[in-house]
């Protein structure tokens, strides 16, 4: 899948390059999802296609992050991604 694609499916009102950075300023403000996006040894930031792998790690992060929201005990973002 390419980047833009992704980045265009969460920020959909932003243009395609504004969209493409927004999704990765938030992937790299989560350590820990970038570490797992990082881990081959390939840099992350200026891929233009995501493997299956990558795009299932962003989408899981960010059904943490809204089930996170919607608790009733929310206490601030955390990015903790459980292992697949």
């Amino acid at each position: 899948m390419k980047r833009e694609n992704l980045a265009r499916a969460y920020f959909p009102d932003a243009a395609p390059r504004v969209a493409v950075r927004r999704l990765t300023a938030w992937i790299r403000s989560c350590p820990e999802l970038y570490s797992q996006l990082t881990a081959d040894g390939r840099q992350f930031d200026r891929r233009r296609l995501l493997t299956q792998r990558e795009v299932r790690l962003i989408r899981k992060a960010v059904i943490i992050l809204l089930q996170q929201l919607l608790s009733d005990t929310y206490n601030g973002f955390s990015c903790k991604i459980p292992p697949s």
